[in-house]
């Protein structure tokens, strides 16, 4: 469940549009794709993917073991 913190965070973003984008190919909701980016923890495969992508597309820069 998000909170409405989060949500008002996403709403807000300048990378919205990219968020829906990775969002749409991988099936999941794009706060979960902002979560990600902002440095939440990849637990499953998909997780790890999308993170990936957003490595590419230059959303995130690093990503901490």
């Amino acid at each position: 469940m998000f909170s409405l913190f989060s949500d008002k965070r996403y709403l807000k973003s300048k990378n919205k549009a990219i968020y829906e984008e990775v969002a749409t190919m991988f099936s999941v909701r794009p706060q979960r794709v902002y979560k990600l980016a902002h440095g939440k923890e990849a637990n499953t495969r998909k997780d790890q993917q999308i993170v990936q992508v957003l490595l590419k597309k230059g959303i995130i820069k690093r990503v901490d073991q």
